[in-house]
This record gives structure tokens, sequence and C-alpha cells, in this order.
């Protein structure tokens, strides 16, 4: 009957599965019926009862002198199927087995992935199917007769239950096609061994309701993942092995897989893990002896009140310069006011006045000559410098110092 119900599945996914690219002519490579194959082993504990009837049979084992820790092998075939990309039906069958006795467990399931279309090395999945038991014992449990000439009644060693399981894990990719697959396993079934001492009419029952299982292996992919479910992909874009884009959500050029700090503000500079280096800096620029921020011949990329008041990690330090039109005492007094001007600023946008310095540079220090009227205006600037607080070059984060010109 079990073997009924698992041909009726297969055939069922197929004719969906063809059915759905008979009218297909966007991918002409579409998938096989078999989407991948999970192979894993492990360990496993029985979950075993014991039942007293008139006081027990003399001859029955205790479920405490059993050994209930054993081994686990279990392997799945998984189908691609349309209906849902997210849900993949299932044949699979596993084997539990110490030194008292083994089961053996067939069945058919539905897994749901968390993670299908996105880019992720780590894929978590849960999963639920039915099946059916068989269980044998390796080894009596039943003692040999007493002296006292107890008897025992033949004990049926094979027994059989409907299943019930629950299983959630990951899979961990190496490569766009091999992961390691990490399994925790729940099956529940219903089997009863019967010990009955004739003589006496004592009786033992030993009830197995259930085994836990923890397995390791690995998970294949066949076909290179060719069913593609995005479909409407723009062309030319970079796409990851289920043939979506890859994504980075808050765009800001790191994708989601390697973002160790989502939700980046729009235009901030970044590293490599797609966070805000430990120190980086920009420059703004004034028209000729003007300091309000008005008066900034260009702006800012990224709101940068916003962005202080989302990382109260962050210090400020203002520095202001002048061209070299004019008196060095002019220039001095010119840049103190550019500072001055922009701190106010920052202070008036709720950024607090502690993590603000300011300094005046006057016409030194500039970044080209002053011998056209275009490398002045270059001169003519803030120079705005943003660092971490408790800054170690040790940590985690390498020293990175961006120059932002905007």
């Amino acid at each position: 009957m079990l073997l009924r119900v698992i041909l009726l599945f297969i055939l069922f996914f197929s004719t969906t599965f063809v059915n759905a690219n008979e009218g297909s002519t966007v991918d002409k490579k579409d998938p096989p019926i078999i989407g991948r194959f999970i192979i894993n082993g492990g360990v496993s504990k029985m979950y075993i009862k014991e039942k007293k009837i008139n006081g027990g049979s003399d001859s029955a084992k205790s479920p405490d002198d059993m050994q209930d820790i054993g081994g686990a092998v279990s392997g799945a075939l998984f189908f691609n199927t349309s209906l849902n990309p997210y849900f993949s039906p299932y044949i699979d069958i596993a084997t539990f087995l110490n030194k008292e006795r083994y089961l053996v467990i067939p069945g058919i399931g539905v897994r749901h992935d968390f993670n299908v279309g996105q880019d992720h090395i780590v894929q978590p999945f849960l999963g639920t199917g039915i099946g059916y038991t068989r269980s044998e014992w390796s080894k009596s449990p039943a003692q040999e007769a007493t002296s006292m000439g107890n008897s025992v009644e033949e004990i049926k060693e094979v027994g059989g239950s409907a299943d019930w399981n629950i299983q959630a894990g990951s899979d961990f990719y190496l490569t766009n096609d091999l992961a390691i697959n990490l399994t925790t396993r729940y099956d529940l079934y219903d089997i009863t061994t019967n010990i009955k001492d004739s003589r006496y009419n004592k009786e033992t029952k030993l009830e197995d309701n259930g085994t836990l299982s923890v397995l390791l292996g690995i998970t294949y992919r066949f076909g290179n993942q060719s069913k593609k479910l995005c479909k409407d992909a723009p062309p030319g874009a970079k796409l990851d092995s289920f043939g979506c884009p890859f994504l980075d959500d808050d765009h800001d050029g790191v994708y989601n897989r390697n973002d160790l700090c989502p939700n980046t503000l729009p235009h901030v500079p970044v590293d490599a893990t797609g966070c805000p280096p430990d120190t980086f800096q920009l420059a703004l620029n004034y028209k000729f002896a003007k300091y309000q921020v008005s008066e900034l011949t260009n702006k800012s990329l990224f709101d940068i009140p916003a962005f202080m008041k989302k990382h109260p990690e962050y210090h400020i330090k203002l520095i202001g310069y002048a061209d070299s039109i004019g008196t060095d005492a002019f220039n001095l007094d010119l840049s103190r006011k550019r500072e001055e001007a922009m701190k106010k600023y920052l202070i008036e946008h709720g950024v607090q006045e502690s993590r603000v310095t300011g300094f005046a540079r006057g016409n030194s220090e500039p970044v080209v000559k002053n011998d056209t009227e275009e490398h002045r205006d270059i001169n003519r600037r803030i120079s705005m410098e943003f660092s971490r607080i408790n800054y170690n070059s040790k940590e985690k984060h390498s020293k990175l110092v961006t120059d932002v010109k905007q």
C-alpha cells in the first residue's frame, strides 16, 4: 500500500512538472524532475516506555538495560515543481539502529526552504512527512527462561506503524550545487512489543513511540539549477544560482550575502563588509569669500545629520580652509567662520556638540596650487573627517580612509 502511495506521489509531481513546462517558452533548458538529493548520517535516540500487567513478565528486559542511543542513515530525493518554488516534495528513507533493534522508515513529504531565489550561503529549511516504520529486534527483548520455570510465549520480533516526522535544519553551500546538510529529525510512531509469561499470565509491553536523530551529510543540486525563478531578470544582470539578480537592498554596492550593515543610508561610503569605514572624510567647497552652509558650491551626497543620528559612535572633525586671495589674517578668520557655521548647522540639526570639533587653517595646506581660479575653487573648502570613537586598528574593521570627492 505504501509503495503505491509513493508511486502515485512521484507520478503526480512528474505530471505537474511536465504540464507546467509544455506551455513555457521562456527557458528551453528546464531542470530535471529530480532537483537534488541529500544523503547523511548521524546519531539517534529511541524512546521506549515499559508497561507492566500483573507485575510484568519476569523475563522481559527493562528499557533501562537496553541501548537507546544508536546510529542513523538517511537519504532523500527532491522534485522540481512549479507549484511553489519555496516548497519541494520529496521521497526519503531513514534507518535507525542500535545493538537491540533497528527501524526502517520509507516515506514522502514536503520541505519549505526559506531563502529560495536569494543569494544566501546558508539556506534554512523546515519539512514534514509521513511514512511507514518497520521495526525489528536484533536481540530479543526477553531474557532466557529462569530456573523457576517461567516460559515466554513467542514474541513477534517484527512490528510496524504509520509514521509522522518533522525535520528542521540548514544547507551550507560550498558551491552553487554542493552543500553541507545539517538536519534534526523527530519521527513519531506507535510500535508495541508484548512479552508474556504464559505460566503466570504476566505481561510486559515495550512501547516505542519515537526517535530523535541529528544528521550531517551533503546536499547536491542537479542540472546546475537551470530552473530560473526570476524569469524577468534584466539582460546582463549578475545572477545567482536560481537565475535571480544578486540582491543589494540598501544599494550600497555590497550584496546582501556579504553585507554586515544592512539598511545603510543612501550614498554613505562603505567598506567591503557593507559598513561605514572606521574613518573617512569628504570636502565641500565655497563660493569666493563666503562661509555660510547655504553658499556651498556642492553638497554632500549623503545626509550628514541623519548619518550622525544613526551612528552615535562617530565624531566629526571640521577643518576650514581658504584660498590665497587676501591676507593671511583675513583667510584665517574666513576659514574659522566656515568651520563655525558648519558646526552650528550640525548642532541645529540634532548632532551633539560634544561630537563635533572645529579647526581653522586659513590658506595653509592647499590641495592644489593657488595658481588658477579652478584650483582656488578647490582650496576654498571645509574638510569633514568622520571617525569611529574607541577606534582600534587591531579590531575587526581595518582602517580605511576614504576621500569622497563630491
